[in-house]
Formats: structure tokens, C-alpha cells, sequence
């Protein structure tokens, strides 16, 4: 059950698992840094094991 973004007061609010949770800088930026930097790690690891003429 998908719900809408509604503007209340010039804010946003995001409906997340049946709460409304306001969507800020810091709710819509940091978890996508976040995901980006541990992406790092995992394509560091995966590196290791991936053949030399897959990589290119």
C-alpha cells in the first residue's frame, strides 16, 4: 500500500512503512553517501575474485 508524498506546511512527508517521515537534506543525501561508500568496500572485495579479462 503506496502512499502519496503530501506538503504540510511547505514540508514534505514521506509515508515509510505506515509512518510519516519527513523528508529532510539529511534523510534523502546521507544514506545515499552512506550507500556509495560502502559500495566501495564490496566492489573492492568482488575485485579480488573477478577475472583480469571481465574487468575490462
Amino acid at each position: 500500500m503506496n502512499r502519496p508524498i503530501v506538503s504540510i506546511g511547505g514540508g514534505q512527508f514521506q509515508a515509510v512503512i505506515g509512518n510519516n517521515v519527513p523528508v529532510t537534506h539529511t534523510t534523502s543525501v546521507i544514506p545515499i553517501i552512506l550507500a556509495v561508500w560502502i559500495q566501495s568496500y564490496v566492489e573492492k572485495f568482488f575485485s579480488f575474485f573477478v577475472h583480469e579479462s571481465i574487468k575490462k
